[in-house]
């Protein structure tokens, strides 16, 4: 019986090796669209749910910022009386976000609240004067959701949530959203909305593109 040669053999590795190879980066790729296409998925989900709390809650008008990792909401309740502000990364350290206490020049302190994303408060600050600045870091946050409002006996500010639509945030890889100048304006007592790009109405269909080393996956945004 005639044998294989060394080289033969050597061959055929070389030739399972290439196949294998193939076939793990194409399970790898696929596996990043899966992740990539599950993250567009809680997007459009998140920004359902928005339009359900605008009917359900004495919300007057949500904004909703789309950062590159997760939302932000700024829902502004009935009888606001204080004032919190979103300034993005403002004069923060690079990944923490900047929320600005303005108009708080009230006899007692004022307090800031942060809650989870059932409401159950994490922590209590209390503050005096007229203006103070907190930065927030969320991007590693093992929450799914962080919420801020101020508060003072009966006065109290609109609400100020970020929200993450990475489901899998302790993977290497993060997907994150393309179209960061986009904001959606929601108000009272229908949800009627409208999108803004860089503060202007745009003139066609408005879109987001999710990005997760993968295929990417362009989200349309309806009105």
């Amino acid at each position: 019986m005639k044998g294989f040669s060394l080289l033969e053999i050597m061959v055929v590795v070389a030739i399972i090796g290439i196949m294998a190879s193939s076939v793990v980066i194409g399970f790898n790729s696929f596996g990043e669209t899966v992740r990539t296409q599950e993250t567009a998925g809680v997007i459009t989900d998140t920004l359902k749910n928005f339009e359900l709390e605008m009917i359900r809650r004495d919300y007057v008008k949500q904004t909703i910022h789309f950062a590159e990792q997760y939302l932000v909401a700024e829902a502004q309740v009935e009888s606001q009386t204080l004032d919190l502000e979103w300034n993005g990364q403002g004069a923060c350290p690079a990944g923490e976000e900047e929320l600005k206490i303005i108009n708080s020049a009230f006899p007692a302190p004022i307090y800031l609240a942060q809650r989870d994303q059932y409401g159950n408060n994490i922590e209590i600050n209390a503050f005096t004067g007229n203006s103070d600045t907190v930065c927030i870091d969320f991007t590693e946050s093992g929450e799914t959701e962080w919420q801020y409002q101020l508060f003072t006996g009966s006065d109290r500010s609109q609400i100020i949530r970020f929200i993450h639509f990475n489901i899998r945030r302790g993977d290497s890889e993060i997907a994150t959203i393309q179209g960061n100048n986009i904001t959606l304006e929601m108000t009272a007592p229908y949800a009627s909305k409208e999108f803004l790009i860089d503060g202007s109405p745009p003139s066609g269909p408005v879109e987001i593109t999710v990005q997760n080393g993968g295929d990417p996956v362009t989200i349309t945004l309806q009105k």
